[in-house]
């Protein structure tokens, strides 16, 4: 703690803009569904790997029926109408 108070914190709009974030690489764009989202990049940078994300997770929705059906009890009927009106 220098001067009696904690350092401000970067939030990730600040890291996104950051010089040194830019310069080291530490976001990447990857397609999501098919739209480019810049994400964090693989951590440490290693000199004789890529470091890329291959794969970046499940579609988004993939696991909806699962948490809306299944845990949270909603019926098919109730999803398709919060689908309709783009709720989910």
């Amino acid at each position: 703690m220098r001067h009696g108070f904690p350092p401000g914190l970067f939030s990730v709009e600040d890291m996104m803009k950051d010089e040194h974030y830019q310069a080291r690489g530490m976001f990447e764009s990857v397609d999501i569904g098919g739209e480019w989202l810049k994400i964090p990049a693989t951590v440490p940078k290693l000199a004789k790997t890529s470091g890329k994300t291959v794969w970046p997770g499940p579609d988004l929705g993939a696991f909806n029926a699962d948490v809306y059906g299944d845990l949270l009890g909603l019926t098919e009927a109730v999803i398709t109408e919060l689908q309709k009106s783009k709720v989910i």
